[in-house]
């Protein structure tokens, strides 16, 4: 570690313990605005420096569309909409770069690939999102895209879609989520306790959390009779190794009967993204549902 980051380290460090302290005095002095404070950072996302967002390949088209919390960027290669499309997510604290080694695979197979930054993530609009608006914008993406066929999605963007496929019974030719959380309550709780929240004050936040969102996020787990529900063949990828989303999240959408469990190790929550393996058997997931005959007419 060089002097330079050593320092940032202990900065970081620092603001942390300052900030810890005073979450503790806050709970003691004022409970109700403490959870309040807490309970709103949860929905506050950071953005990467904007080279880090360019694509590496083929550039796409970019354009704007709008959803119901904003506008979104979307990135577009061929002809979406008229092809056979398959839509690429990101998840929470993402980008649709992140997405980019799915690309080249999917238009070399004939199809038109869509892309997109969640509310408050890349180059779309706002300062917070939550999983419900990640939801709103997949779904008003996913209505808007005719011929879409598939779906290929990471972290939170795929308990998104997941939700979305559950809800509206769209039925797509294959979807592949890659290292979906299934439940956003052990998230907050454990944020809040990062930052030095007692657990009396626990409860307090969650409901805060839930009126910001406008939705209890009971009703935002991926529950066994909900996963059900979800007509479109699945693929799940998850590391073995995820500390961001274990893998027993995954697990979570895998009582469907169409649906497949791939199992990596030593990839974590986004090298997965990455790995010449996973991109493969997604693309190829995708694909063994779209017709010799539609592709053939994109050609």
């Amino acid at each position: 570690m060089t002097l330079a980051h050593a320092i940032k380290a202990t900065e970081r460090s620092l603001k942390i313990t300052a900030l810890r302290m005073g979450v503790r005095a806050g709970a003691v002095i004022a409970p109700t605005r403490t959870a309040e404070s807490i309970a709103r950072r949860f929905f506050v996302t950071s953005r990467p420096p904007l080279q880090r967002q360019q694509f590496g390949g083929a550039k796409p088209q970019v354009s704007v569309v709008a959803v119901p919390d904003g506008k979104v960027a979307t990135y577009r290669w061929g002809a979406v909409g008229r092809a056979p499309t398959v839509l690429l997510t990101h998840g929470w604290n993402g980008w649709a770069q992140q997405m980019e080694a799915f690309v080249a695979p999917l238009t070399e197979r004939g199809f038109a690939v869509l892309a997109f930054d969640h509310v408050a993530h890349g180059l779309s609009d706002g300062e917070s999102a939550s999983l419900p608006a990640m939801i709103r914008s997949t779904e008003r993406v996913v209505a808007q895209t005719p011929n879409l066929v598939g779906a290929i999605a990471h972290s939170l963007g795929a308990a998104a879609l997941a939700s979305v496929l559950a809800s509206s019974r769209r039925d797509l030719a294959g979807a592949v989520l890659i290292a979906p959380p299934a439940d956003p309550r052990p998230y907050l709780s454990g944020m809040a306790r990062m930052l030095g929240a007692p657990e009396r004050l626990l409860p307090q936040i969650q409901a805060r959390a839930e009126q910001i969102a406008g939705v209890a996020f009971e009703r935002l787990v991926m529950h066994p009779w909900l996963a059900r529900r979800i007509r479109t063949p699945l693929l799940i990828a998850h590391d073995i190794g995820d500390r961001d989303v274990p893998i027993a999240h995954g697990y979570a959408y895998t009582v469907g009967a169409r649906t497949r469990l791939l199992a990596t190790d030593g990839l974590g929550h986004t090298r997965v993204l990455r790995d010449r393996h996973v991109v493969d058997s997604a693309v190829e997931f995708v694909s063994r549902g779209a017709t010799k005959d539609a592709l053939a007419l994109a050609a």
